[in-house]
């Protein structure tokens, strides 16, 4: 019964931005192509939508990600906690806290669901934090993975970052806009945002894997391969934007693509 049920959910994702009732991933789809066939709300009918309940989450920060909503229950993520909420009546069914604000981290993303694995990022670079992405059990909340943006010493792209001091600690990168996802591949790609400090001189080098895609294994974390947008970035490029997913033509032969309208100019 619940090798169906997962099926089942996970053919509901494969299939999100068909169904209404439901949104269950940040870009309508794994493919994040952000694409909408609904037509009931329009320039004509938008005036009539008024609100009928609201609910304090008590965050001065505001709330800046995507819920996402799943059987009548939206669930929204911010700098204190992940709440789950009752769509019919504003009424907060739990309240989990996701990481210790007071040290410097927020979330900003929607969580993504990739083989069977809840996927979530963290922000605060501009704050002194060492950037992640985490996997979890969806059905226990159990912790499985945690994937640094910043390696440390020892670790593949450590080289990248000055040798003399600890920048590295706390070296930025953070995940604070939802990943895309190929099911075909399995391969989830998170884009991961500018280096700290801004100013570069304390920390000269590529300084990876900051303004990066890193294409990862849902099931471990594991990093298959990156690509750095902007190495040393000192402008605050970032690389987190949207990471599109397509098939285009590619010297006669159809790819699968990946796609970045990135900050430093190009689209990659």
């Amino acid at each position: 019964m619940r090798a169906r049920h997962r099926r089942r959910r996970f053919d509901d994702l494969k299939n999100d931005g068909k169904n209404p009732d439901n949104v269950l991933t940040y870009g309508m789809g794994y493919s994040l192509n952000r694409y909408s066939p609904l037509k009931q709300i329009d320039k004509a009918t938008v005036k009539r939508l008024v609100p009928i309940w609201n609910l304090s989450l008590d965050n001065p920060w505001g709330e800046q990600a995507q819920p996402l909503v799943l059987d009548g229950v939206m669930y929204v993520t911010n700098a204190r906690a992940t709440v789950a909420i009752d769509v019919g009546t504003g009424k907060e069914i739990w309240n989990q806290k996701a990481a210790e604000w007071k040290e410097g981290y927020s979330m900003t993303v929607a969580p993504l669901i990739a083989n069977n694995v809840l996927i979530t990022g963290i922000s605060g670079a501009e704050f002194g934090i060492r950037g992640f992405i985490d996997g979890w059990d969806p059905e226990t909340g159990k912790h499985l993975w945690r994937r640094y943006t910043i390696p440390a010493r020892g670790e593949p792209g450590n080289e990248t970052w000055p040798q003399d001091n600890d920048a590295w600690k706390t070296g930025g990168g953070s995940s604070w806009i939802t990943g895309s996802y190929d099911p075909d591949l399995d391969l989830t790609y998170w884009g991961t945002g500018n280096p700290a400090p801004w100013a570069s001189q304390t920390r000269p080098g590529d300084n990876l894997f900051t303004a990066s895609v890193l294409a990862m294994r849902p099931k471990t974390g594991e990093v298959v391969w990156h690509y750095q947008f902007t190495p040393n970035d000192q402008y605050d490029y970032d690389g987190n934007w949207e990471m599109i997913l397509g098939e285009l033509n590619v010297d006669g032969a159809k790819r699968k693509v990946l796609m970045q309208l990135n900050r430093n100019g190009f689209l990659m």
